[in-house]
């Protein structure tokens, strides 16, 4: 509980110029096909650890992630929920 208020309050002081939406994971979609949704690299996925991979693919349809976008509608940050007490944070660099 404590990782995802400190995540949390890490993410939404970056809301001043950007915009915040929650959204489902569709079924059927990974994680790879969410960053080529998105026009982020593949190299994100490929980068990670054998064990961070496996928890990528634990993300579940229907599960609601933040999504913070800047005002050119590009995504800055994503919170992904994986299981109850772990979550995937993504951040432009």
């Amino acid at each position: 509980m404590i990782k995802w208020v400190s995540l949390w309050m890490i993410f939404v002081s970056f809301l001043s110029a950007s915009y915040l939406e929650e959204l489902k994971w569709p079924k059927g979609e990974t994680f790879l096909t969410f960053l080529e949704k998105n026009n982020l690299p593949l190299s994100i996925y490929y980068t990670l650890d054998k064990e961070e991979q496996e928890l990528a693919a634990e993300i579940v349809a229907g599960v609601k992630y933040q999504v913070l976008k800047s005002e050119e509608n590009q995504l800055e940050q994503v919170l992904i929920p994986i299981g109850e007490e772990l979550q995937m944070h993504l951040k432009k660099s």
